[in-house]
């Protein structure tokens, strides 16, 4: 006896060891009742299986979760006893439970009784029974957006998804129940019909649950900002959604619509930041984190693809320490030019390699300075034919020089995916009449005026143009505040080259010869001397 004791207690202890690794490997956030958390729950099954109840479960206690949009079929009378069961175990822990199904077929008006049929057994369902065993929503994931006929029938895909709403609404007023009628929408339907097909669809829903899938605080607040307006005008709410799949594998999206790279602890950062940017909004209801299965095995720290440097990414682009300001006038006296980083071999178009007319259609050189407050680049261009008719993140579509610098060098020199510390930058010459040069960053997205920091100017050659840039400490959120000697950032200088306003980007040309967009892997390094 006293050795099973002792088995029963090393057994006990092994099994409160395993629970808190296995807690801690979890998502992890606060319950707030002033912004509360939902998740979509599309593969577990915690109405029929217990062990799937156990995982949901645990990770709303870890996550901070008070709301489940919870996939549910045609409900059938063997179904509806568990869901019973199930419901009463959720709300015990204050758990709202809505149910979760669509398809982008139901919008079409044609379609809309398979879509009635299933609202129907949901409120036929909850029709009688125990405040604590019914379900508090219905949660619509239709998407019109995703059928093809939207392609060529906006209007009227757009019209009959309305429709749909308002039978829904219909049949919710008929059956006479307190629950709650979500919806899932996409960011641009706030940009159709000047807003007023937003208007349509929160004219008939309770609340919206917004696709907001972006991994940035600043585009996720932006991309909200119309529909919580809206919504705050209208005495609606919005529940802002973000997502955690792999959406590059998966070839649904980029890596900027999902926090699968960054982790739950970066994600969890960003939301408080959203939070913070949005709390002013009446309609705000919180987070939705999509989707059960890949949120609970979202990593706490970054899941970045990582991969060795290659010889075509081992050149080093040397700047030099200045005793003296650089003045910004495109008047390179003030520099020590004797030694160019020239970008002009056939191995250096990376775009358009046919298109591309040699060193005199298109090619370029580059300085770097700095002192410890300030990068410089000069950069002189050999350009036939100058074609700049677009500004700020259009730019891309004219003559312009793109400058990716990655900051933070040493703690992602494997990561073959862009960070906050990866900055691109995009120069335009303008197109010296009626359009003044200018600077844009296309990621990270900050939330600084970084335009008025970074100083800009262009001057016409008779074969091309001269562009000259000063960039702050300050736009590169440096941590130390300065730049220093021996510092190294990674670096890709690139020219884009058009030459008919109608076809975007003829040609481009790198100092990465194996350039792939946002992947520092293929930088080279900036050697500060």
């Amino acid at each position: 006896m006293k050795h099973l004791a002792i088995f029963s207690t090393i057994f006990l202890l092994t099994v409160t060891v395993l629970a808190v690794q296995q807690s801690e490997g979890l998502p992890s956030s606060d319950f707030d009742s002033s912004c509360p958390r939902y998740t979509w729950v599309w593969k577990l099954n915690p109405v029929n299986s217990k062990a799937d109840r156990a995982k949901l479960f645990d990770l709303c206690q870890s996550a901070g979760i008070s709301g489940v949009y919870l996939y549910m079929p045609m409900l059938s009378p063997g179904y509806a006893q568990d869901l019973e069961i199930f419901l009463k175990e959720a709300h015990a822990k204050s758990i709202k439970v809505e149910a979760l199904d669509g398809d982008s077929s139901w919008a079409f008006e044609r379609n809309h009784k398979n879509c009635l049929k299933w609202v129907e057994s949901i409120l036929a369902y909850n029709q009688g029974k125990p405040a604590d065993a019914q379900l508090d929503g219905i949660s619509l994931d239709v998407e019109p957006h995703v059928a093809k006929e939207w392609q060529y029938y906006q209007e009227r895909v757009s019209a009959e998804f309305v429709l749909l709403l308002e039978k829904i609404r219909g049949l919710i007023n008929k059956y006479a129940q307190p629950i709650e009628f979500n919806a899932a929408t996409a960011p641009f339907y706030a940009e159709i019909n000047n807003g007023k097909f937003s208007e349509d669809i929160f004219r008939y829903v309770d609340s919206i649950a917004l696709m907001d899938y972006f991994d940035n605080p600043k585009t996720i607040a932006e991309q909200a900002k119309a529909h919580l307006l809206i919504a705050d005008k209208m005495n609606k709410k919005v529940v802002i959604g973000v997502e955690t799949q792999d959406l590059v594998t998966m070839k649904q999206g980029g890596r900027r619509n999902t926090f699968f790279e960054e982790g739950w602890e970066y994600m969890e950062q960003a939301l408080a930041k959203v939070k913070e940017k949005v709390k002013g909004n009446a309609s705000f209801a919180g987070f939705a984190i999509h989707c059960d299965y890949s949120y609970i095995k979202l990593q706490k720290g970054r899941n970045a693809p990582t991969r060795e440097r290659g010889n075509e990414s081992s050149y080093i682009v040397k700047s030099v320490k200045i005793t003296k300001d650089i003045k910004i006038d495109t008047d390179a006296s003030d520099w020590d030019i004797s030694v160019p980083f020239d970008i002009y071999r056939p191995v250096n178009v990376v775009y358009g390699k046919s298109a591309w007319g040699g060193p005199k259609d298109s090619s370029i050189s580059c300085w770097s300075a700095w002192d410890d407050n300030n990068l410089y680049f000069l950069f002189r261009v050999i350009d036939d034919k100058i074609v700049q008719k677009y500004t700020g993140e259009d730019m891309w579509k004219g003559d312009h020089v793109e400058l990716w610098l990655d900051t933070d060098l040493k703690s992602d020199y494997k990561e073959s995916i862009n960070s906050e510390d990866d900055f691109q930058f995009g120069f335009s010459p303008g197109n010296f009449s009626n359009l003044p040069p200018e600077a844009y960053i296309w990621t990270p997205a900050l939330d600084i005026d970084y335009k008025s920091e970074i100083q800009l100017a262009a001057k016409r050659t008779e074969d091309g143009y001269i562009l000259e840039v000063k960039i702050p400490v300050s736009v590169l959120n440096i941590a130390s505040g300065k730049f220093e000697k021996s510092d190294e950032f990674g670096i890709s200088v690139d020219l884009s080259d058009t030459d008919d306003a109608a076809v975007e980007q003829k040609a481009l040309i790198s100092s990465s010869v194996d350039r792939a967009w946002g992947d520092p892997t293929t930088f080279g390094v900036l050697e500060l001397e």
